[in-house]
């Protein structure tokens, strides 16, 4: 942690080319609540800490939805997870 900063580093060129491979993110858990599309987070997609982009926010009832998806995906590769499973929002990165 550095400066209420988690760090992370990326694994995968999943993200490439705006996040490449072995960048450090820093991302911040109290930034969750002022989330949009458009912006990167980690999120624990079946217990693997997974970096993504939100391209969609869906609300049903009280629930609220990430529509999320890697840069390098096709646009019809979604994963749809809950606010819960968002553990940080990237706020920047360094290679």
């Amino acid at each position: 942690k550095l400066l209420g900063n988690n760090i992370y580093l990326t694994r995968t060129n999943a993200m490439e080319p705006a996040i490449p491979i072995n960048t450090a993110v820093f991302a911040r858990s109290d930034k969750i609540d002022s989330l949009e599309a458009g912006n990167v987070v980690l999120c624990n997609n079946g217990g693997t800490t997974t970096i993504l982009r939100i391209q969609d926010i869906q609300i049903d009832g009280s629930q609220i939805f990430y529509i999320l998806k890697a840069d390098t995906n096709p646009s019809n590769l979604v994963i749809e997870l809950p606010k819960d499973k968002i553990i940080a929002k990237a706020d920047s990165t360094s290679v």
